[in-house]
């Protein structure tokens, strides 16, 4: 019976740790998810979480037609099945917004049921166009949002990419709403 009595207790305290351990991960998974970061290679600041930087960029500019592209930087992330990312593009000339917003909208054309709109808006005193779509992928609603950034010939994409939901809308706002373009770029 002592020894009954010993190893449910045992149990007992085992149980408790295993739970006490998955309600600190799930603290501290949900705490964070999204902090403050300077991207200085790509004069912006943003609130997201934590953005890794993508090697392909070279591999982009080479295969660029006319060698109208100096610099390309690719930043993304993902928390919770919603993708981040952040294009950074350096052109040999002045870009034009309408023309780049165009291709990004004949791209997502091919998504299932993509309906969009789109807005002007400016962003640290630069240009900018705001695209809000959803399309479906497997059945599920997805969201979309897409902000194009110029200042002469620099162009920023911050793009967010979520399973559509109110809580998962909110924090895609509160995504693009914490964009900075950085000055002296």
């Amino acid at each position: 019976m002592k020894k009954e009595k010993k190893l449910l207790g045992a149990l007992i305290i085992l149980v408790f740790i295993f739970n006490t351990i998955l309600i600190l991960n799930k603290i501290i998974e949900n705490r964070n998810i999204t902090v403050f970061q300077k991207l200085d290679d790509i004069h912006i600041s943003i609130i997201a979480p934590i953005m890794k930087k993508n090697i392909q960029s070279k591999q982009i500019i080479k295969s660029s037609s006319n060698n109208k592209i100096n610099k390309v930087v690719f930043y993304k992330a993902k928390h919770k099945k919603t993708d981040y990312a952040i294009v950074y593009a350096k052109y040999t000339n002045e870009v034009n917004l309408k023309s780049g917003l165009e291709l990004i909208i004949k791209t997502l054309k091919y998504c299932d049921n993509f309906t969009y709109k789109i807005k002007n808006n400016e962003i640290t005193g630069n240009k900018g166009i705001l695209l809000e779509g959803s399309y479906k992928k497997n059945g599920i609603k997805y969201a979309i949002r897409e902000q194009l950034i110029k200042e002469a010939n620099k162009l920023w994409q911050i793009i967010v990419v979520f399973p559509y939901s109110k809580k998962n809308n909110i924090i895609a706002k509160n995504y693009m709403n914490s964009i900075n373009i950085l000055l002296n770029t």
